[in-house]
């Protein structure tokens, strides 16, 4: 009973891993979690015909009907469908298990689906859950192991075994870890290529295509690092979206230079212009009293040089002024991504200033191609909700209030998903009606209404920089990628807009508990970010630890003496009193409620017992207390139960060499 119980937590905490990585439908999880706790009610029946057909009949049942959903909805749902299935493979497991037959397809499938999830969550709950994986799995080994064996060890000592097997597997990867860092530029099990078979990605593009049904690519490759001394600008664009035409976003890529010989220059105007400096450096007339940025480039596919929207400067340092490069109208800068291989890594450095130095002014006419809409892609839902927040406003609300009511409308009314986890809208006709979806949904949608109240404004696609590695540094990586929206304001340009919510609710960071999780988030970001020089740091400080100690306990000699005073206690203690035959006997005495009397050994306080007036329970866990403490104490005393006793094992005799001599020699 017991290992099937411990089989039923194992099975939970798959689904646990499961559920934190937001693919699958809580309610799937819910049913899931439902039949596993009543697993010990249906395991009866699990030698039955008619149970088993039945169990089987829905396993094919449901493999069939995830399989014609993903041929109805596309390869999106792929993902949940198979998380799916191997979260009921287990449960059909756990309550397809009988007494006669070992658990290994559970076992095994346990580990796939602790692997697998992996690449889909790391977050601080998936090492959260994977501890527990690691306590439930060595615990269920050491129970099957003791069925297997019949052993005479007590469930107690079963599980405080595998309670100390888990301890010291989960000390031993933390060691490993230290030791053997990740290398996060080289490709992982799951490379590159395999994540990118499913084109129509989250991530920056050329063209946003709202019809397409998007799967999720959540890569922890460092797509660049930013290095300052202050605060580091967390929006920095690559591309610009102004053309919305048959149902896509199309991209702003025309060069500074050649817009100057455009017939009719509409987008020249809007944007503050590059000049060349020479070698490798560029300016634009405003204020550089602003941050001075260092940016580390790493993936050159984008074929962009990432800067904020209020860069002044820019300067290409060492070899990377020789990859040729060159603005773009609407403030970016383009460069060959060929000539940038050979590189590896383009470092350049940003100014910043406040945006309010970019003021520009543009006509009316001037305005239009950041106005046009392409009815065909605008939803009636858009539309309604932006006459909505219009009309809840004065009649003389500026564009800016119109802009932030809007925002602030989709911030509250939506929340934030990405495609093929369950709830989420796979493409953009999905997205008003199911009201979630990710940050291109929410910035398109932004867009349509701000264009449908003729308020200006353009899509802008690049990296979210929040991920601090330390101080002075923010590491962005692959699955940072962002998309929101800027609006044209007449008296300071174009103004950041981003209505994409926070991907979690969470708890609010003003409370306690909401603050010790930023800690915890913080610290696991760490963990994360642990590469070659993290690991140098950290070898550094345990090699001087020695030296630290002996500063301290020359500094401080009494409490030196205190600490070593303690340890040598606890060590005595653990001697005494931590071996399982003793710590069980003193149990069982307790229990009884006597004392055992000086000189008095431990087969005479079992026949004082047995002519008190105790609970029949009490008296045979004190006479199996007494007989396994002589047994493998003495190896040889006479049985007092009348049942056979097997004998002790290897590891049993191990363990009577090692008792404290704390009862008396004479059985």
């Amino acid at each position: 009973m017991s290992v099937h119980l411990g089989l039923c937590l194992l099975v939970m905490v798959n689904l646990l891993f499961v559920h934190i990585t937001g693919v699958v439908d809580t309610a799937w999880m819910l049913a899931f979690g439902a039949l596993t706790l009543s697993a010990p009610v249906f395991r009866r029946f699990a030698e039955r015909l008619p149970y088993r057909i039945a169990w089987n009949g829905v396993v094919l049942l449901l493999f069939a009907s995830l399989v014609q959903r993903t041929l109805d909805q596309g390869v999106g749902r792929m993902l949940e469908g198979g998380l799916v299935l191997a979260a009921f493979c287990q449960v059909h497991l756990v309550n397809n298990v009988s007494a006669r037959q070992r658990p290994d397809l559970l076992l095994f499938n346990s580990f796939l689906i602790a692997v697998i999830t992996a690449f889909f969550c790391q977050e601080l709950s998936y090492c959260a859950v994977f501890v527990a994986y690691t306590f439930a799995l060595l615990m269920v080994w050491r129970l099957l192991t003791h069925r297997d064996g019949r052993g005479t060890m007590s469930l107690a000592m079963v599980l405080g075994d595998g309670i100390r097997q888990a301890t010291c597997v989960l000390l031993g990867t933390i060691a490993m870890f230290l030791l053997w860092p990740r290398d996060f530029e080289r490709e992982g099990l799951v490379g590159e290529r395999f994540m990118q078979a499913a084109q129509a990605q989250v991530g920056i593009a050329d063209e946003i295509h709202l019809s397409h049904k998007l799967s999720p690519v959540l890569s922890d490759k460092v797509a660049m690092k930013i290095h300052a001394r202050g605060e580091i600008p967390t929006h920095w664009r690559g591309t610009t979206f102004r053309l919305l035409q048959l149902g896509a976003w199309h991209a702003t890529d025309t060069a500074q230079d050649a817009d100057r010989s455009a017939p009719i220059p509409r987008e020249r105007s809007l944007d503050v212009p590059w000049r060349e400096q020479g070698q490798g450096k560029w300016a634009r007339p405003a204020p550089r009293d602003g941050a001075a940025l260092r940016v580390e480039l790493f993936d050159a596919a984008n074929n962009r040089l990432f800067l904020p929207l209020a860069a002044t400067s820019l300067h290409l340092l060492a070899d990377a002024a020789s990859v040729p490069h060159f603005p773009l109208v609407d403030g970016t800068f383009g460069y060959f991504a060929e000539a940038a291989d050979t590189l590896g890594t383009l470092t350049y450095a940003v100014e910043c200033a406040p945006a309010a130095s970019q003021q520009r002014t543009a006509s009316p006419g001037r305005l239009d191609g950041w106005l046009a809409l392409d009815p065909s892609a605008v939803p009636i839902e858009a539309l309604t909700m932006a006459q909505e927040v219009r009309a809840a406003l004065p009649a003389m609300a500026s564009a800016e209030q119109v802009a932030q009511a809007m925002c602030a409308r989709l911030r509250a009314d939506f929340s934030y998903g990405l495609p093929g986890h369950a709830g989420s809208a796979s493409n953009f006709v999905e997205f008003f009606r199911v009201r979630r979806g990710h940050c291109e949904f929410f910035a398109s949608a932004l867009a349509m209404m701000l264009r449908s109240q003729r308020i200006a404004c353009r899509l802008v696609g690049g990296f979210l920089a929040v991920e601090r590695e330390d101080e002075d540094t923010v590491v962005v990586r692959a699955r940072h990628a962002h998309a929101w929206v800027e609006v044209w304001d007449r008296a300071r340009g174009w103004c950041t807009l981003d209505p994409t919510p926070a991907s979690t609710d969470g708890l609010p960071s003003d409370s306690w508990l909401g603050r010790l999780l930023e800690q915890a988030e913080s610290a696991w970001t760490a963990v994360t970010g642990f590469d070659e020089r993290r690991r140098t740091q950290a070898m550094q400080w345990l090699g001087g630890l020695p030296g630290h100690l002996a500063a301290s306990a020359r500094a401080h000699p009494w409490g030196a003496a205190l600490i070593v005073a303690l340890l040598a206690l606890l060590w005595h203690r653990r001697r005494t009193r931590g071996v399982p035959p003793v710590v069980e006997y003193e149990r069982a005495v307790r229990r009884t409620r006597l004392r055992l009397r000086p000189g008095e050994t431990p087969r005479q306080l079992l026949a004082r017992a047995r002519g008190a007036d105790l609970p029949a329970a009490v008296l045979q866990a004190l006479t199996a207390a007494t007989e396994r403490h002589e047994r493998l104490r003495y190896r040889c005393a006479a049985p007092l139960l009348s049942a056979a006793e097997p004998k002790p094992t290897r590891g049993e005799v191990s363990q009577s060499a090692a008792l404290p001599r704390v009862m008396s020699r004479k059985p």
